[in-house]
């Protein structure tokens, strides 16, 4: 079945730009020309969407205002929301990226570079509802772990280890999501050496996948693991990540950046460290990090 895009905007002008460009990829699409509107469809559980544009400025009820309430929905809060906006107000940017927006996406944008964002998101949101799926299916005995240690170097393997060990946390839909950046993070960036130009590049020219491919089977690459040590306390559970890569400015990544708003990739930290942990924690270089959950306690 064709991925499902919800286009919401109050002008037909952009409504007929966004659909022109969107059918000629073979994209199921509904409209809604407000707010209301909108999360009427999108509340509608007969319809199933994979992703949603969003006008940021709309009369009876704004863009931001009903991406707020997505969040609050269980069904629609990791639906990804792509805002369309002619803000540039950094305050503005920020602010929706931190209620949850995927992507701002300036008017005026470019059609390569609208197709490219819109098939990250599906992408994105697709594995993150196989990843749950699968989640319901792993057996209660894992709650029962207190420590494991996993190596691996495939993005293949991190998804098969993150389906287990999330179900000692108290929200495990949750915690998959952001440990699952992590863990792509020092598959790609650690080991396999991928800087954020090239990954950015690799994603707008559909070559992503292949890319990974390559670099694993790469010499100086086939040897090199991740290793995640997992530990349950009283009150915490400990997630330690080590890769065997050079390092990277991770400062930069903890917070969402204006200066990054328009690229397919750069979110995944941002999001773990402001909405899948209580604390995260990155050392030395950059090639460990530590991600905790606070338990629920009697």
């Amino acid at each position: 079945m064709d991925s499902h895009v919800l286009l919401v905007d109050d002008q037909a002008y952009s409504l007929d730009l966004l659909t022109e460009f969107l059918k000629e990829e073979g994209y199921q699409l509904s409209t809604a020309t407000d707010g209301v509107k909108a999360l009427e469809l999108l509340e509608d559980p007969s319809q199933e969407f994979q992703a949603v544009l969003l006008d940021r400025n709309m009369p009876n009820m704004g863009g931001l205002e009903v991406l707020q309430k997505m969040k609050t929905n269980d069904r629609l809060k990791m639906l990804p929301v792509i805002f369309q906006t002619s803000m540039s107000s950094e305050e503005e940017v920020r602010e929706g990226l931190e209620a949850g927006a995927y992507y701002y996406l300036a008017k005026g944008f470019e059609k390569d570079t609208l197709l490219a964002i819109v098939r990250a998101a599906i992408s994105d949101y697709q594995d993150y509802l196989s990843l749950q799926a699968e989640l319901e299916q792993t057996v209660e005995s894992v709650k029962l772990m207190e420590s494991a240690t996993f190596k691996f170097r495939t993005p293949q393997e991190a998804y098969h280890i993150v389906k287990l060990v999330v179900h000692g946390c108290p929200n495990p839909k949750k915690a998959a999501v952001g440990l699952i950046e992590l863990l792509l993070n020092a598959v790609e960036h650690g080991n396999l050496g991928v800087t954020y130009e090239e990954k950015k590049q690799s994603v707008q020219n559909k070559q992503w996948q292949q890319e990974v491919k390559r670099r694993l089977e790469l010499p100086e690459n086939k040897t090199k693991r991740v290793r995640l040590l997992y530990t349950v306390t009283e009150n915490e559970a400990h997630f330690l990540i080590q890769d065997q890569g050079k390092g990277f400015e991770w400062e930069k990544y903890l917070k969402f950046d204006p200066d990054r708003l328009f690229d397919p990739n750069g979110r995944g930290i941002a999001m773990a460290n402001g909405q899948c942990f209580d604390r995260l924690e990155y050392r030395g270089k950059g090639n460990e990090v530590l991600a905790v959950i606070k338990l629920q306690t009697n």
